[in-house]
């Protein structure tokens, strides 16, 4: 999807990449967290740690996973 869309994402020396590895990308993703917030007593789950790398290699997966982040609309 990189490639089609003309998008690059930092590798490990910082420069931009279409070819990134699936072991990079998964390290970017170690430091993402589901947290629990209870307010008022409604149960919020939010999603911590997204940076803009993340949030561009999210939307570049794809709406299920754009979804499951929180990032849809």
């Amino acid at each position: 999807r990189m490639r089609e869309t003309g998008e690059t994402v930092p590798n490990q020396l910082k420069k931009p990449t279409q070819k990134p590895t699936f072991k990079w990308i998964a390290f970017l993703f170690m430091g993402v967290a589901e947290v629990t917030v209870w307010i008022k007593g409604e149960k919020h789950l939010r999603i911590a740690n997204l940076n803009d790398n993340l949030i561009k290699i999210i939307r570049l997966l794809g709406r299920d996973c754009e979804k499951y982040y929180g990032l849809e609309g």
